[in-house]
């Protein structure tokens, strides 16, 4: 797979108001699910990026979360998902 970065994938998910799972994003950038997100504020841009099991992001206030969250219930869970998801919308 070509290399992702994740503020790129962060600023697609906001524009389409789409959801990805940690490790949808963790296997574009690389690293493991668990820590993809780590040492980035908590805030609604990075909100899109959530959890496989709730389809939320982890450990953020509703104040942290984009509004329109849910507006979709989609969520993509998988790398080659998210890949090929980013290249319909590049």
């Amino acid at each position: 797979m070509a290399n992702y970065d994740i503020d790129q994938i962060v600023t697609l998910l906001e524009k389409h108001m789409q959801r990805a799972t940690y490790a949808a994003v963790a296997g574009l950038v690389g690293g493991i699910p668990r820590s993809v997100m780590q040492g980035r504020d908590k805030n609604p841009r990075d909100s899109w990026v959530v959890s496989a099991k709730t389809s939320l992001p982890t450990d953020y206030s509703s104040a942290q979360t984009h509004p329109d969250l849910k507006r979709h219930a989609d969520v993509l869970t998988t790398a080659a998902e998210l890949a090929a998801w980013i290249r319909k919308h590049s």
